[in-house]
Parts: structure tokens; C-alpha cells; sequence
């Protein structure tokens, strides 16, 4: 059973959007509560292609996970979770968490409009993977 802890980046992120998109920080955060409660759900983080769509859910899904190709190829175990609520709401947000399996951890690492695209250059993705790789070196 995997640990799940919110990283102090993804609550500087909900505090944010708090101000700037109430409805989106509303939304994860009771995500990230769910989560937190029910170790099922967080078991199905660790599944890439879990949830289906949020047209299409696949049975009881509430959201989707995908590894994030470009971070594993570089050997960063990153994912992303997209919530079907905030997609059926309009908003197009994904949680980005770092897996640290001989840990048995779950670090929620971000929260990131869609639009941001996985670009390894991109300053959100240099923060995400900075945090990711101070967490590995307290880890060791």
C-alpha cells in the first residue's frame, strides 16, 4: 500500500488557484481528499491508462492516469491524474505526482492546466521535476 502526501508545490498551487479559479482548487482539493481516505483510489494511481475518459469513464471511474512518457524515458518515475468532474466542468487541470515505489510514497507534486503540454523546457516542468529529484536524494 502506497503512502500519498501532498508536496508543499502542490499546496502553493491550490492556494493560487483559490484566488484565481475557486472552482478548480475546490475540485482537486476534494480529489486530493478522496485519495487520501481511500487507499483503493491511490491504488489506481499506479495504473497508466486507468479511468478511461470523461465521456467514456470506465466503470466507477472518477478519473484517469497516465505515466508522463517523456519524464519515464528519463528515468523520472512522473504520472498525471486528469479529474473527470473539473473535465465535465470545462476546466482541464492535471495533478502531477511523482511515484517512489521502493518507498511505497506518492508525492502530489502540481497541479497544471492541460495547455502546459509535458514540455520538458517549461518552467512548471523544471519546478515538478526539481521537486521530484530533492525528494529522491532525502529518500537516499
Amino acid at each position: 500500500m502506497f503512502e500519498l502526501i501532498p508536496h508543499d508545490d502542490i499546496v502553493e498551487d491550490l492556494e493560487r488557484l483559490a484566488v484565481e479559479k475557486p472552482v478548480v482548487a475546490e475540485c482537486v482539493t476534494a480529489l486530493i481528499q478522496q485519495l487520501l481516505d481511500d487507499p483503493i483510489l491511490t491504488d489506481d494511481l499506479l495504473r497508466d491508462k486507468h479511468g478511461g475518459s470523461p465521456a467514456k469513464p470506465h466503470k466507477g471511474a472518477i478519473f484517469n492516469v497516465r505515466v508522463w512518457e517523456e519524464a519515464q524515458q528519463k528515468g523520472i518515475n512522473l504520472w498525471r491524474v486528469r479529474d473527470f468532474e473539473l473535465s465535465r466542468l470545462g476546466y482541464e487541470f492535471r495533478i502531477v505526482y511523482g511515484v517512489f515505489e521502493k518507498h511505497s510514497l506518492i508525492y502530489l507534486l502540481a497541479v497544471v492546466e492541460k495547455e502546459w503540454d509535458y514540455d520538458f523546457s517549461h518552467p512548471i516542468s523544471r519546478r515538478i521535476v526539481a521537486s521530484y529529484s530533492r525528494i529522491e536524494d532525502e529518500l537516499w
